[in-house]
């Protein structure tokens, strides 16, 4: 006899005896057989008395942890003071590099310096970075005094050669700026760039043959480099060769548009 054929004889056996009772024991009876049911419907698998459900605890809201500036973590890490040169030279010319990007120059100017004094292997690149932040200021004779301590300290630099070239177009010293993408070239021949700005300085000097060349040879190592498709065509016109000039002139225009 299973269970609940067990608990309706009881419930029934209970009646009977109620009804000989007083309504105390009809009570005590009833509570019984609640209990009874109860059971009953935990063992068939029915729904969890009220009593033993739980309820979970509310979540905790978590702040978001505002992200670290980039500028401040250098900042801390010089303070500290616990660097060896190399790495302090390395913090100040990487906090220099972030001063730069957001435009505070003299900042960058200031870090740049810090560093060129502190780890002689880096001087170099420190140069050649706090020329170019020096350029950014117009103060064009810190930023060629810059470039050429670099290429002192770096003759194989291409950069500042590069950048070297560019201050002296400023300058208006084409000659120079000749010499210096002729260096340039020097250390790597495949660049387009370094040949179409040393045409544009051969251009400005009034050697339109030399100018022309140098663009011919830059749409060779790059038959996209639109700027010398335009400046050959510039130098065309200059000499009266109208068709030659026309046709770069248009593939300039159809690069451009890509």
């Amino acid at each position: 006899m299973d269970i609940i054929k067990q608990s309706r004889i009881v419930v029934i056996i209970a009646l009977a005896l109620l009804a000989a009772s007083g309504c105390e024991q009809w009570n005590k009876w009833d509570q019984w057989n609640r209990d009874q049911a109860r059971q009953l419907g935990m063992l068939r698998g029915e729904e969890t008395p009220p009593e033993t459900k739980t309820t979970p605890p509310p979540a905790v809201a978590v702040a978001p942890v505002a992200p670290v500036d980039p500028i401040e973590k250098y900042t801390l890490a010089i303070k500290e003071g616990d660097l060896t040169p190399a790495a302090l030279a390395e913090a100040h010319k990487d906090r220099a590099d972030l001063y730069k990007k957001r435009g505070k120059l003299d900042h960058a100017v200031d870090d740049y310096t810090k560093a060129a004094g502190q780890y002689y292997p880096l001087l170099a690149s420190v140069y050649n970075k706090r020329g170019v932040v020096y350029m950014g200021k117009n103060e064009l004779d810190k930023a060629l005094a810059d470039f050429r301590k670099a290429t002192e300290l770096n003759p194989s630099s291409l950069s500042a050669y590069s950048n070297l070239g560019i201050a002296y177009w400023e300058k208006g010293q084409f000659d120079k700026v000749v010499t210096a993408y002729t260096k340039a070239i020097v250390l790597d021949a495949k660049s387009a760039k370094a040949y179409s700005n040393r045409g544009i300085a051969y251009a400005k000097l009034g050697e339109l043959d030399k100018a022309i060349a140098d663009y011919s040879t830059a749409v060779v190592i790059d038959p996209t480099y639109g700027p010398a498709y335009n400046n050959r065509g510039i130098a065309y016109a200059k000499q009266g060769k109208t068709f030659q000039s026309d046709t770069d002139f248009n593939k300039a225009k159809a690069l451009e548009a890509q």
